[in-house]
């Protein structure tokens, strides 16, 4: 009997809780291919890779692929579990997220692609097309749910209403897609000096101001570490979520 392993949420939809459906196999998100600019350049071997010249780097594009699911018959008839199925995916963007993964989530189109049906069980067909990369399911604001958390792979970031006396450090390890961290003075006046490590682990200051409460500002964060001075009285918050492919 199945017993609800390897289960996706897609939206406000879990594919067994809500639908009765059970994977085929282990539901893999394909990862995404990189995206290539080749160009041929008259008297030079090979050609030139245009594709990072104005990112600076590797550009992907989305993830796309088939999740296979059979349905119980005796649960309910196929052309109702269709129509159901059909009318929560269609035209939407939906979170999706994996329960082999919990602690992350892929944004994008899913639909059903094609249902086939027989006497002892149908089969339905999702297809999806997703953004390259998948996203922390909690941002730095959001609280954690231990049971989801990854200790080989995930990162808390608890970085709510914290308080400065005198001096505080912040630091922020960056994810493979570069983001936004904004950081929000809460109450009081503080000055923040924001430092980005380069590639001999020096570091090289990125930002320096004096802000006072409801003051906010956005620094962007790449795949390095990133340290944030606080100096003053006062609460900041600082809003992350990394994304990875």
């Amino acid at each position: 009997m199945y017993n609800e392993e390897h289960g996706v949420t897609i939206g406000h939809y879990h594919s067994w809780k809500h639908w009765h459906l059970i994977p085929v196999s282990r539901p893999v998100i394909n990862p995404p291919t990189e995206r290539t600019n080749l160009v041929t350049v008259a008297g030079m071997d090979g050609s030139w890779d245009l594709s990072q010249a104005v990112a600076q780097r590797p550009v992907y594009n989305d993830r796309e692929g088939t999740l296979e699911f059979y349905v119980e018959n005796d649960y309910w008839d196929w052309n109702t579990a269709y129509t159901t199925i059909q009318n929560a995916l269609g035209g939407k963007r939906h979170m999706v997220i994996l329960d082999d993964d919990r602690s992350h989530f892929y944004y994008g189109a899913v639909w059903v692609d094609k249902w086939k049906s027989d006497k002892g069980h149908s089969t339905i067909a999702l297809k999806y097309r997703l953004n390259p990369y998948k996203k922390e399911r909690y941002s730095s604001v959001e609280p954690w749910l231990w049971d989801n958390f990854n200790f080989d792979m995930d990162i808390i970031r608890e970085y709510v209403n914290t308080y400065v006396n005198g001096f505080a450090q912040l630091i922020v390890p960056g994810t493979e897609q570069a983001n936004r961290a904004e950081i929000s003075i809460v109450s009081g006046t503080l000055k923040v000096d924001a430092f980005k490590q380069m590639g001999d682990n020096s570091f090289t200051t990125v930002y320096s101001a004096s802000l006072s409460a409801p003051q906010k500002t956005v620094i962007r964060v790449e795949y390095t570490t990133y340290i944030f001075n606080f100096s003053g009285t006062g609460y900041y918050t600082v809003e992350y979520r990394g994304g990875m492919l």
